[in-house]
C-alpha cells in the first residue's frame, strides 16, 4: 500500500514536470517559474514523506523478524539447557538440533 502511494506521487511529480516542460513558453509568459517549482516540489516532498514511512515500516518489520528469530534461539537454548542439566539429552544432541534448526531457519526465508 504504501509502494503504491509512493509510486503514485512519484507519478504526480512527473506529470508536473512534463506539463511545465512541454508548456515552458506559456509559464514564462506569465512569470509563473516560482510558483510551477513550488508546486513540483511539493510533490517531491510528498514523496519524500512517503519513502520515510515505508522506510519505517521496513525497519519494523526487519526488527520484528529479528527480535523473533532471537526469541526463539534463547527459547530453544534455555529449554535445551535444562534437558542437558537434566540427563534427558545430550549436549551433541542439543548441537546438533541447534545446526538443523538454524538451516531450517535460513531456509524459510
Amino acid at each position: 500500500k504504501l509502494s503504491e502511494k509512493t509510486q503514485t506521487t512519484i507519478a504526480d511529480a512527473n506529470q508536473i514536470a512534463e506539463e511545465v516542460l512541454s508548456t515552458m513558453r506559456t509559464v514564462r509568459s506569465f512569470a509563473c517559474e516560482r510558483r510551477e517549482s513550488d508546486r513540483f516540489e511539493g510533490k517531491l516532498n510528498e514523496t519524500l514523506k512517503m519513502n520515510r514511512k515505508k522506510a519505517i515500516a521496513y525497519m519494523g518489520y526487519t526488527w520484528n523478524n529479528e527480535f523473533c528469530d532471537n526469541a526463539i534461539l534463547v527459547a530453544v537454548l534455555f529449554y535445551g539447557g535444562h534437558l542437558v542439566m537434566s540427563d534427558m539429552m545430550t549436549t551433541d544432541q542439543l548441537i546438533t538440533f541447534l545446526l538443523y534448526q538454524m538451516q531450517l531457519g535460513e531456509n524459510l526465508y
